[in-house]
């Protein structure tokens, strides 16, 4: 007689994930003399070492920009109503010069910040808003220092025309030289009948100032000779990623909502900002790179981007919004958000769309998309994340939607939705109208997400919050023949 023995093994298997932790969070209020609505605290938020940076760009008529220090290794737990204070900026500011619209931050956590509507000294008039740059260093006097002002030549065409709004949206290039978009900048192609305004982008560091003659950023403008006299608004937002093969490190992506006829333009282009670049040339964005179109009139395909390697590829694929999408008569600026896979092939790179879908069951004036954030590789997993913002989802209480990279993505698959909800009590409106993820602040190996509610009293910042996970895993261990008479 025989007996087939077999053995199972049970085996516990750890995993390990991260999810944005909404039970552990620091909340940030203005000073109590701040009336946040009015100032739309919360308009811009970025993330320094140890400290949130929050802007307000309608504090006291000008603007102003708040830095709210915080202890990142805290316990986990709730941590309610820290303090911000104003940076001084002891600058000659005048009325609506939206301070803080915009602002990023360094790797070594300086802070950046424009004032995209300040306005020349010669001309007082608030057409004439060229725009101003600031760098902030922690230093005993707490301020502002002037880092870019925008040269008043570079856009006067005899006395004609100064409105540049300069400072619009920011970004780092590799060597943490600043990129500045400037989506109201205007061109001629040397013939007054085609007077453009198009926008552009312009670079800037302490070693790196540009002026009138030798700006590389003046010389590379679009020019649809199709469509000569509309607003392009080309830098209303920029990115910096790898989406070719070679051409150095500074690719960058710059959205243009209202190019192409209305529909909205992405350019892609492998050196921007190249030295090379003459304005004799006329080198233009869609001459350089290749061009995304976007697929509605007045959808503003193209206002934010956001860059990231979504498939593990080694290049960064492109997520673009459109906020003022419409699906129906009824659902007017629902929004929506379209998803590229960069492939390089050699020397060429093309995007494709993955993903034509809307992304959810679409809410009129959710203005999905509006606010756009990389996440890293939030779970571990090798692909990276990303975040998207609804922020007058639910009527004007908003929502962040975080979404897992994937080689097949596909926007059902929602990872997290955050709501004011998950905070009920802190006071916030219009959640998700900006956001920021470049800073791991407790040093847990994933990026923390700051969210900012512009015109509330609160703006949080998230941990991103590591899940072990026990799952068990059986085998099965081939049977064997066992003798009882052997024993």
């Amino acid at each position: 007689m025989h007996v087939i023995v077999g053995l199972l093994f049970l085996d516990l298997q750890l995993s390990v994930s991260f999810n944005i932790d909404t039970q552990s969070w620091f909340a940030f209020s203005p000073p109590s003399n701040v009336n946040a609505k009015t100032s739309l605290f919360g308009h811009s938020v970025a993330l320094g070492r140890d400290v949130a940076f929050i802007g307000a760009p309608r504090y006291d008529t000008s603007g102003g920009v708040f830095k709210c220090p915080f202890q990142a290794r805290s316990p986990l737990g709730e941590t309610n109503n820290l303090s911000c204070t104003q940076i001084n900026d002891n600058l000659s500011h005048k009325t609506a010069d939206f301070l803080g619209a915009s602002m990023t931050t360094s790797r070594q956590g300086e802070l950046f910040t424009c004032a995209p509507r300040q306005g020349s000294d010669r001309y007082l008039n608030p057409y004439n808003s060229l725009g101003t740059c600031y760098r902030f260093t922690e230093d005993r006097n707490n301020s502002l220092r002037e880092y870019f002002r925008f040269d008043r030549k570079l856009l006067e065409f005899s006395d004609y025309g100064l409105l540049t709004i300069m400072g619009h949206e920011l970004t780092m290039s590799e060597d943490d030289s600043l990129v500045i978009g400037a989506p109201m900048a205007r061109t001629r192609d040397f013939n007054w009948k085609l007077e453009r305004t198009v926008g552009s982008i312009v670079r800037a560091s302490p070693f790196f100032i540009p002026r009138a003659k030798e700006s590389p950023w003046s010389r590379v403008t679009l020019s649809n000779l199709g469509d000569p006299h509309t607003y392009d608004l080309a830098g209303s937002a920029i990115v910096r990623g790898r989406y070719y093969y070679d051409f150095g490190p500074n690719h960058y992506a710059v959205g243009a909502p209202k190019a192409i006829m209305m529909r909205g333009a992405v350019f892609v282009c492998p050196d921007c900002l190249s030295p090379q670049n003459t304005r004799s040339d006329k080198v233009r964005f869609d001459k350089q790179g290749f061009s995304l179109e976007g697929f509605q009139l007045g959808s503003r395909f193209g206002q934010t981007l956001c860059t990231l390697d979504l498939n593990g590829d080694g290049f960064d694929d492109l997520v673009v919004g459109a906020p003022l999408f419409t699906t129906k008569r009824e659902q007017g600026e629902a929004g929506n958000v379209y998803v590229y896979k960069t492939n390089v092939r050699g020397h060429v790179t093309t995007m494709d769309l993955m993903n034509q879908d809307l992304p959810r069951k679409v809410e009129s004036g959710a203005r999905f998309g509006a606010t756009l954030a990389s996440l890293g590789n939030l779970d571990g997993d090798g692909l990276e994340d990303f975040a998207v913002g609804a922020p007058y989802e639910n009527d004007g209480a908003g929502a962040i939607y975080v979404y897992r990279g994937s080689r097949s993505f596909v926007f059902s698959d929602i990872s997290q939705k955050l709501t004011p909800a998950d905070f009920p009590r802190l006071n916030m409106a219009n959640f998700g109208f900006s956001a920021n993820a470049n800073q791991d602040v407790d040093g847990n190996g994933s990026p923390d997400l700051i969210i900012g509610s512009r015109g509330s009293r609160h703006t949080v910042l998230l941990r991103s919050l590591k899940v072990e996970r026990i799952a068990p895993r059986s085998s099965f261990v081939a049977p064997t023949k066992v003798n009882p008479k052997d024993n």
